[in-house]
């Protein structure tokens, strides 16, 4: 999550230029629309989108860091 609020910040504070598109890159893929037809109802899901980034990337692996130091 922290991972997320600094890109947000980057996003919006940074000057256009070459670190700011290397901060704020992210790929987000997406799954959908997924149709189910029962007898009873029809349900209709998506589109499904998962945003990754970069400084998402980095905060998992400094948590994971810090979570295998404390146990």
């Amino acid at each position: 999550m922290v991972g997320g609020l600094i890109q947000s910040f980057l996003r919006r504070f940074l000057p256009e230029g070459p670190a700011k598109e290397l901060f704020t890159w992210s790929v987000t893929p997406t799954i959908g629309p997924l149709h189910l037809d029962l007898l009873v109802m029809s349900i209709t899901l998506g589109p499904i989108g998962l945003d990754v980034s970069l400084l998402a990337v980095v905060g998992v692996a400094v948590a994971y860091l810090v979570a295998r130091s404390l146990f």
